[in-house]
């Protein structure tokens, strides 16, 4: 909900919406999704395994920083591809690599968040 309202929002603040171009509100919705999908998914895996442990507040960060940096870099460079040019084969090869990234870390956090939770 947060990012319905944020992302025309942000786009109108720095002029990309308005500019002359049309936005494709599709595929920015598709790479949204995706981006929330694997940094809910990485950080939610990793706030379980540090729930009962002292440090929790600086070891989720510390932990959780190599799973989420691939998810921010395929998001930030399909938006960016998006707004500067509309829908081409590298938006689609950045959306497929978070497609599968998201399943995986999905997949790995399922099969592992019983071990996670025992500690």
């Amino acid at each position: 909900v947060v990012a319905a309202f944020t992302l025309p929002t942000g786009l109108l603040l720095f002029g990309a919406a308005g500019a002359g171009q049309a936005v494709p509100w599709g595929a920015l919705a598709l790479v949204t999704g995706l981006g929330i999908l694997g940094l809910s998914a990485g950080t939610t895996f990793y706030s379980a395994i540090t729930v009962n442990l002292r440090a929790r507040e600086a070891l989720l960060p510390a932990l959780a920083f190599p799973i989420l940096v691939p998810v921010v870099i395929a998001t930030v460079k399909s938006t960016g591809l998006l707004l500067a040019g509309g829908p081409s084969a590298e938006v689609t090869t950045w959306l497929v690599f978070l497609a599968g990234f998201d399943v995986g870390t999905i997949i790995l956090a399922t099969l592992l968040f019983g071990f996670a939770v025992e500690g």
